[in-house]
């Protein structure tokens, strides 16, 4: 995961974009400790609710300037 995202990052970068961001699942922890990891934010104030399979599901924000 983390090769994959460095090189999209890099790849953001060469188009001169200055930042970026993603969804996560609320309730994915191993996947937002990474992301904080990595250099992102949590951003609260930009969440979501996503239904897959009939079962709701909270989505938030993570930002990463480039």
């Amino acid at each position: 995961g983390h090769t994959l995202f460095t090189s999209a990052c890099s790849k953001l970068r060469a188009l001169r974009e200055r930042q970026t961001y993603l969804w996560v699942l609320a309730d994915n922890h191993r996947a937002r400790d990474a992301y904080m990891r990595w250099g992102g934010s949590c951003d609260a104030g930009h969440e979501k609710t996503i239904t897959l399979g009939g079962q709701d599901l909270r989505e938030i924000r993570y930002d990463f300037k480039l």
